[in-house]
């Protein structure tokens, strides 16, 4: 090493920021209430969907039960 020049340093901060970034905005997470339905008869899978669009003859609130 030369006696004129200074010794290599270097530091980390933990109070470093960096002022050129910008978070992505959150998304709004909002359940949908509408799950996978699978409706069997028999033992036999006899239609397979989304919640609220099985056919009219598989709906509970019609059937009256």
């Amino acid at each position: 090493m030369n006696e004129r020049s200074a010794p290599a340093f270097s530091a980390t901060s933990a109070n470093s920021q960096c002022f050129n970034y910008q978070a992505p905005p959150i998304a709004p997470c909002a359940p949908t209430g509408r799950g996978f339905v699978t409706i069997y008869e028999a033992g036999r899978i006899v239609w397979q969907g989304t919640e609220g669009e099985e056919p009219a003859e598989f709906r509970q609130e019609e059937l009256q039960l």
